[in-house]
């Protein structure tokens, strides 16, 4: 696939290009741009069929990749700055991807419980 300015493929450049000449709202080109630069260019290439939040080691993510479905997972631990939930980007990237399943497909949310409520607090004795 040809890249063309910014690193963007070609048929994402053409697609702004055309938003623009649409007179479409610049936010909205500056959302779809940052979607496509951060998240990465494959995920848009075709729906996915199920993603994985939270994956952890990946296990049903790689699952699903073997029996020939295009599934993703979404870790923190793959240390990339779109995999943290908690960053703009991060939020970003996981709601594009719930925005790319298919229709009837899946995905599987498995937060550590620890992640999600407050530390315990101790009793004064």
């Amino acid at each position: 696939m040809a890249s063309g300015a910014n690193g963007l493929p070609d048929h994402v450049r053409l697609l702004l290009q055309s938003l623009i000449f649409l007179h479409a709202p610049t936010v909205l080109l500056k959302l779809l741009y940052t979607m496509f630069a951060i998240c990465g260019h494959e995920v848009f290439m075709e729906d996915l069929d199920f993603a994985e939040y939270f994956a952890g080691m990946e296990a049903v993510t790689r699952a699903m990749q073997q029996g020939g479905l295009f599934a993703v997972g979404y870790e923190l631990k793959k240390k990339r700055k779109f995999m943290d939930i908690m960053s703009a980007e991060g939020f970003l990237c996981a709601v594009s991807y719930i925005l790319k399943l298919k229709h009837a497909t899946g995905s599987l949310l498995a937060p550590v419980c620890s992640s999600w409520v407050p530390p315990t607090c101790k009793k004064n004795n």
